[in-house]
């Protein structure tokens, strides 16, 4: 699938959404391994795996199949550690709309890694790399706001 490919997939889902009266639901997973957090570094910047919650998941099985869709990690979902609402202008059929989402942001623990997966096809636009980020070094982090929720969750 091309890039193209994938986000016109992404939009007409979020334009089905919308249609519906319904939020995009969202998961990020926070995986904490030991002290570490991991935290992809892409071309847009940095993010924590997650994505998409297709209709009929839970957040929890989103959750470990969006984490290793995204980094090959293995996790096992804990709780539920924050929430953002947000909304995204968007366009779809010549029809403007605004795609609203909620994104649950979900710790994990570490079960392990295979390397195997890295997004799906299309998914990013450039390489990926995984980082072990300790969890009192994430302050380069904290100037995004959706993620001023970690001081309080790391105590930093």
């Amino acid at each position: 699938m091309t890039r193209e490919e994938y986000l016109e997939e992404k939009v007409k889902f979020s334009y089905e959404k919308f249609k519906q009266n319904r939020f995009f639901r969202k998961v990020r997973a926070i995986i904490l391994k030991g002290n570490d957090v991991v935290i992809l570094k892409t071309i847009s910047g940095f993010t924590f795996p997650g994505g998409g919650v297709d209709d009929n998941e839970s957040l929890a099985d989103a959750c470990k199949r969006e984490a290793y869709e995204e980094s090959g990690i293995i996790v096992k979902p804990i709780k539920v550690v924050h929430k953002n609402y947000y909304s995204v202008p968007m366009r779809y059929n010549n029809e403007s709309f605004s795609s609203k989402r909620v994104e649950f942001f979900y710790l994990c623990e570490y079960v392990s890694q295979d390397n195997k997966q890295l997004g799906l096809d299309g998914e990013f636009e450039d390489k990926v790399e995984i980082m072990f980020v300790p969890k009192e070094k994430l302050d380069f982090l904290y100037e995004i706001k959706k993620y001023q929720f970690l001081k309080k969750l790391f105590n930093t």
